[in-house]
């Protein structure tokens, strides 16, 4: 599930986060503290978004073996890494991901 931290934590230097940049929701900073972890705006997903731009059902992370890995979830504005559209990519410390008309960067602990 992801965790809504608008100040920051000890927490944070635990899990990944996504820290959102620019957007309705800018300064919002979620964890991704489980395995799967759903994105969109509707009332169902883990990550609840504001922008109307987004889809319901946008985008999922996934763990898998220490990494994370984001997977378009047949959103209709699809999901842009570091400027480049993608379907599913890797996540790495520092990347910029864009949905709808938001920017989250990505914070990894090491």
């Amino acid at each position: 599930m992801g965790i809504d931290l608008s100040n920051s934590s000890d927490v944070e230097k635990r899990y990944p986060a996504l820290k959102v940049i620019l957007g309705p929701d800018a300064d919002k900073t979620f964890l991704i503290t489980t395995p799967i972890v759903t994105l969109g705006r509707g009332k169902d997903r883990d990550i609840q978004f504001s922008d109307r731009a987004m889809s319901r059902k946008h985008c999922e992370i996934v763990t898998v073996e220490d990494k994370l890995i984001i997977r378009d979830t047949k959103s209709h504005n699809g999901i842009k890494v570091n400027g480049r559209l993608t379907l599913e990519q890797e996540l790495k410390n520092g990347d910029q991901v864009d949905i709808g008309s938001s920017r989250l960067i990505v914070s990894i602990p090491s």
